[in-house]
Order: structure tokens, then C-alpha cells, then sequence
């Protein structure tokens, strides 16, 4: 089995592990990993966007609109998982 790592994601890195779910005409897509079509849930303070097709999810604290978010992205490929979490900067509308 494997085991646990932990990286520290900084600088120029940050543009290639961006998560950025966008919303359009009410449906919801996963941009960053393909488009993926999601599907958003609500349960108290937080906010999840799960792909439809079982890939992994974001989950986003549900903060004041102008308050960066604690959000984690968890992704599933093949019979590994891949999670990234933290504070992120958000454009909302």
C-alpha cells in the first residue's frame, strides 16, 4: 500500500494545481480538471461540488462573500487519491 506526503504547493506552481469550479445557466463545471459536470450540495457552513462521473470533489467553507475560502479538492485516479487543501482567493458573482 502506499503512503501519505504532504508538498507544499508555492510560486509558479500554484497556476498549474489551480481548482476553479464555474457555474453556467445553473449547472456547475469542475474548469480545472476537463469540464467535468458537477453537482453542488449545501449542508451547514460548508459548500460541495461533486463531479457527476465519480472523479473527486471541491468542498468550500460557505464564508462571508468577502472572505477567502478554507476549500479542499480531492481527486480520484485509478485507485489513488490525490487531496489539496487551503485558503483560496475566489471571484464570485
Amino acid at each position: 500500500m502506499g503512503g501519505n506526503e504532504t508538498t507544499l504547493v508555492t510560486g509558479k506552481d500554484r497556476d498549474e494545481y489551480v481548482c476553479i469550479v464555474s457555474e453556467k445557466a445553473g449547472q456547475y463545471f469542475w474548469t480545472s480538471r476537463d469540464n467535468k459536470p458537477m453537482r453542488r450540495t449545501v449542508s451547514g457552513a460548508f459548500v460541495a461540488y461533486a463531479a457527476l462521473d465519480g472523479a473527486g470533489y471541491v468542498k468550500c467553507s460557505n464564508a462571508a462573500p468577502d472572505s477567502p475560502l478554507d476549500y479542499m479538492e480531492h481527486l480520484h485516479i485509478h485507485f489513488n487519491t490525490l487531496t489539496y487543501w487551503g485558503k483560496s482567493s475566489i471571484q464570485r458573482d
